[in-house]
């Protein structure tokens, strides 16, 4: 908090205790309980508490910093708060071994005194912690099998049984059953939680204070989730639409946080007679986000209206939440001046509250609107800034909000062409989260495995997402349209890789799938479609690809506009198929105006703009224009070095270069393009680029008429990789050119 702390033991109580290191969110051990104790120890010898501060910010600073305050005038002996002094050290290594050399120290120090200072039953009996207890000893019998028991008031079971009688009646026993186990799981982790807080108070290592805010903590998810299922019972949302609801909030009810004493230590407190209603109002503001969301907007403005006119609106503590649902109504009217106005206000309203749940979804929420949604690099660069600053921090008060906000900044960076950025924020947001939030879990590592494949890193990308087309399964069932977007990109990336023939198949699977959605439309089915062609193409099925990107051209074009800039990578595949045809009069102006459109969307050295630098290059190799081609394919390389160093994509764009260096009678630079790919460390994840390095090198060592050996035996190896992966076009072009060289 940064406002003035309440009556010590309250606000203050807990982190007035804590270690330096709990502060940082660091591994805590027995050192961090020995720190506890000796501030304890230290406020009942000299009255008062080691450390000064009348703010979280200015207490943390002080025991960072090692400050302490030794009251004027005191009794105790000097020897003793040396022993206690070492037992406060900012640093774990610096302060006492272990408990037992803490104690033999202190009685050490008390022994040289005339008069000796009883400390025994403060060691022995436990020091009271602002409304709890420190102990060294035994737990206390209570029993804790009960506990989380008021979850069945809280989340009634009448209103568990009728969504999952809705559910079977209207979609059938599968739906049902994948409601009722989303549902159980909820409750599971909400018992989880209290089970948690009731063994940390029995056994005195958490105060009064602390167990407080962890049941203020789950009774507001608790809340939230109540609220927004009866939203979706009520508007009669009981097919595949509660199974996604229903798991997604299992996935972002964030439980872990109710359990963590440093995070509790740091959450804002509410007053007692505010609480109920605060909680309820804020339940109330999650639904009316729900139902923005889906474009109720007539409904999500009442709500706010209803709660802003209540006696609890103008609460200071609500302001943040408030903007938020103002932000994402905005949002779905395409109003983004005022959704990033009011994501702005949300953000700062938060920040000075310290509700932090709000302030990272606020920034969230500014990061996909300004980065990813508008592409607009200059005016989200600080949010975006101020994001990677601050996101560590984040994770150590709630690795699931920190995840959120991971995958925010991978949007954002694969929009500005940080692929690195994106790769590591992806990975870090995979492994901070667990399969207990099977949706979260699987956005993340979808993004890991999209930041991989971005990266030409095949060989790591594919298993990734074949895991979690597992978890979009189990969670969500075999036919959601949420595991079709996720068997395209598996496709383009197995496409990649130079496994078409399995990419097809999984393009099938998900065509399937669609055909058990047919409202899926829009942008997205845009997107999809363009994957779909994607793969067909580099099949060599054009006559599959061709209708799939036209219709892929309509959607997004009537979703967007003509300026999106995924008309350009559209537009270069259509291309792509005009030159196969010999058709380079229509390839050669659209690659050209699709360039354009990238760059002026994404900026010239955008990967995307790489991609058709390569298709251009090209089609100004099958009309035979050497210097344009080599000149296109150079640039093609120039982006990829900078963006994506030893990647399969560069070694692919050098070996187009060699190929055309080749054809153009430039043989010594083919020939070494061609050996610099083969020794470069890529990830080699597609087979075709070796074969490819090999042809190439044969092909130079022929015309420079030197080394024919060697020519050969490389040409040997490519036929072997060829014959070894069906590839009979291939085998019969190496076979011709062996023969010319007999």
């Amino acid at each position: 908090t940064t406002g003035p702390m309440t009556v010590t033991g309250t606000v203050l109580g807990t982190p007035a205790y804590m270690a330096p290191e709990q502060y940082a969110g660091s591994e805590v051990d027995g050192r961090s309980d020995q720190f506890s104790f000796c501030v304890a120890a230290w406020e009942s010898l000299f009255g008062a508490r080691p450390f000064a501060g009348t703010t979280l910010p200015q207490l943390q600073q002080a025991i960072e910093r090692g400050e302490i305050e030794t009251p004027d005038g005191s009794a105790v002996p000097t020897s003793i708060r040396r022993v206690l002094v070492r037992g406060l050290a900012p640093k774990p290594e610096a302060r006492w071994p272990d408990i037992p050399t803490l104690m033999t120290a202190l009685r050490g120090a008390a022994r040289p005194r005339r008069r000796r200072w009883v400390i025994a039953a403060a060691i022995a009996a436990g020091i009271t912690l602002a409304g709890g207890i420190w102990t060294v000893g035994r737990s206390s019998e209570v029993s804790c099998n009960g506990a989380g028991a008021d979850i069945d008031q809280l989340f009634p079971i009448a209103l568990r049984s009728k969504a999952i009688a809705m559910a079977r009646a209207n979609s059938g026993d599968e739906i049902a059953e994948r409601i009722a186990h989303n549902l159980e799981r909820f409750v599971t982790s909400y018992r989880g939680v209290a089970g948690v807080a009731c063994r940390a108070v029995r056994d005195h290592q958490w105060s009064d204070d602390l167990a407080d805010r962890s049941r203020d903590c789950r009774e507001e998810q608790a809340r939230n989730f109540v609220t927004v299922l009866e939203g979706e019972l009520e508007e009669g949302r009981v097919g595949k639409a509660l199974v996604l609801a229903t798991a997604d909030y299992v996935t972002v009810a964030d439980f872990g946080s109710c359990r963590e004493p440093n995070v509790l230590a740091a959450m804002p407190t509410w007053p007692a007679d505010e609480r109920r209603s605060l909680i309820e109002a804020r339940a109330q503001l999650v639904n009316a986000r729900e139902l923005a969301g889906r474009g109720q907007v007539a409904r999500a403005q009442a709500a706010v209206a209803k709660i802003v006119g209540s006696p609890i609106g103008s609460s200071p503590r609500l302001a943040g939440s408030l903007a938020v649902v103002r932000g994402t109504i905005a949002h779905v009217n395409d109003d983004y001046p005022t959704a990033i106005r009011e994501m702005t206000d949300a953000y700062y309203k938060a920040h000075s509250n310290v509700d932090l749940v709000v302030e990272i979804e606020a920034l969230r929420y500014l990061l996909y609107f300004i980065g990813v949604d508008k592409q607009d690099s200059a005016g989200v660069e600080s949010w975006y800034r101020l994001a990677l600053s601050e996101v560590d921090r984040y994770h150590r008060v709630s690795p699931l909000r920190s995840a959120e906000l991971r995958l925010a900044l991978v949007g954002v960076a694969v929009t500005r062409g940080e692929l690195p950025v994106a790769l590591e924020q992806a990975r870090l947001a995979d492994a901070s989260v667990d399969d207990s939030t099977p949706l979260l879990k699987a956005n993340a590592r979808r993004e890991y495995a999209s930041a991989l494949a971005e990266t030409g890193d095949h060989v790591r990308a594919i298993p990734a997402y074949e895991q979690t087309v597992k978890l979009v399964a189990s969670a969500l069932g075999p036919y959601d349209s949420q595991l079709a977007e996720l068997l395209g990109d598996e496709a383009l990336t197995l496409s990649e890789a130079g496994r078409s023939d399995e990419a097809v198949k999984v393009i099938e699977h998900a065509q399937t799938i669609l055909l058990k959605n047919p409202d899926y439309g829009g942008a997205d089915r845009g997107t999809l479609e363009l994957n779909f062609a994607t793969v067909f193409l580099a099949a060599g099925q054009r006559d599959r690809a061709e209708p799939l990107l036209r219709s892929a051209r309509d959607r997004r074009i009537k979703a967007l506009g003509p300026d999106d800039p995924t008309i350009g990578t559209i537009d270069a595949n259509l291309a792509q198929i005009a030159t196969t045809r010999g058709n380079f009069d229509q390839a050669i102006p659209l690659l050209q105006a699709a360039l354009a459109s990238q760059t002026k969307a994404v900026g010239a050295d955008h990967p995307e703009v790489a991609n058709t630098l390569y298709h251009l290059a090209e089609a100004l190799a099958a009309k035979l224009d050497w210097l344009g081609a080599l000149a296109s394919v150079h640039r093609c390389l120039e982006i990829r070095a900078a963006r994506l160093p030893n990647s399969d994509f560069y070694v692919d764009a050098l070996l187009l270069q060699a190929e055309i260096e080749n054809l153009a009678g430039r043989p010594e630079s083919a020939f070494g393009d061609a050996s610099k790919a083969l020794e470069l460390p890529a990830p080699r994840g597609n087979y075709d680029l070796t074969a490819r390095a090999k042809l190439e090198q044969a092909r130079a060592l022929f015309a420079l008429r030197r080394d024919e050996a060697m020519a050969r035996r490389v040409l040997g190896e490519a036929r072997a990789m060829y014959v070894a992966h069906d590839r009979p076009n291939q085998v019969a072009d190496i076979d011709a050119l062996a023969a010319q060289h007999r």
